[in-house]
């Protein structure tokens, strides 16, 4: 039991914490201690693309205007506003890219790249 609860307390402290049923089985749950991403050091491109992999994406962008339309690749990762520490390391360790505040409540934050060659030539590759 003691091995349940640990799991228990840990899915207390994240994103919506226990439903009605875990608060009612599991009374006594305190929330284990959260990870803050605070003056965490990106390592290298391939600690990067770990972990990216389940929360960045490519996107393939159309923007019109009048006269024209603009075709952008775009690279995306998007995190709660608690990471943002690390989402603003990763404009430093890649040399490109934004920090983008992303909603209006401010509970995410994302890095963002348009440039086709950084793309191209920095992210691609350690997706290989």
């Amino acid at each position: 039991m003691e091995g349940i609860q640990k799991i228990v307390s840990y899915k207390a402290s994240i994103n919506l914490g226990l439903t009605d049923e875990l608060k009612a089985a599991f009374p006594n749950t305190i929330q284990a201690e959260k990870y803050l991403a605070v003056n965490i050091k990106i390592s290298n491109s391939y600690w990067m693309a770990r972990f990216v992999s389940g929360n960045g994406f490519f996107a393939v962008t159309e923007n019109k205007s009048f006269s024209t339309t603009i075709v952008r690749l775009v690279f995306s990762v998007t995190q709660h506003s608690k990471d943002e520490f690390l989402i603003r390391n990763m404009v430093d360790f890649f040399g490109c890219g934004s920090f983008i505040p992303s909603s209006s409540n401010g509970t995410t934050v994302s890095f963002q790249c348009y440039t086709f060659s950084d793309n191209y030539e920095k992210f691609i590759p350690i997706f290989r």
